[in-house]
């Protein structure tokens, strides 16, 4: 499993790359075309917007690889090591729920939305919404992977009480 996250982790970041190399294109262009040929592009701010979409989205699932996500460092820092841990297992549930959200509410919506176009570039709105259950799934991979090394944890803290 480690080996697959490790691969998906790699991939994610160079399509996060590229999304954000895509994103300042976009932008560019936007700027160049209204100020400077004083001609908008029309494609311009879809592109961004759905750039962003897509780097928000898979920047989500990298930070839940990294264990970067948000916590609250404030609260978390000012408890004792078992509270704290139940803490983090509780987050941990949190995010196996959003993750199972975005997978399959993400994957219902992204094939309603397959019917739709965007209005300026043309493109099928499933490639902009497939970035939710793309999103679940890899956060899936990722919290699949660390959940055993904190079960452990918690039952080695369970242990040293009883």
């Amino acid at each position: 499993m480690a080996r697959i996250n490790v691969f998906l982790d790699r991939l994610t970041e160079v399509f996060l790359i590229i999304a954000m190399l895509a994103l300042i294109f976009c932008t560019g262009a936007q700027v160049v075309g209204r100020f400077i040929l004083k001609v908008p592009f029309m494609w311009t701010e879809e592109g961004s917007r759905y750039c962003f979409i897509w780097i928000a989205l898979l920047g989500t699932a990298a930070g839940v690889r990294d264990k970067s996500h948000f916590v609250i460092d404030l609260l978390s820092g000012a408890l004792p090591k078992g509270p704290k841990l139940v803490l983090e297992v509780l987050v941990h549930i949190i995010m196996w729920i959003v993750a199972l959200v975005l997978l399959v509410a993400g994957f219902q919506y992204a094939q309603r939305a397959s019917i739709m176009h965007s209005a300026s570039m043309g493109i099928s709105m499933a490639y902009v919404y497939g970035s939710a259950p793309l999103s679940g799934l890899l956060m899936v991979c990722f919290l699949a992977e660390q959940l055993p090394e904190l079960l452990g944890r918690f039952r080695a803290q369970r242990s040293v009480k009883a």
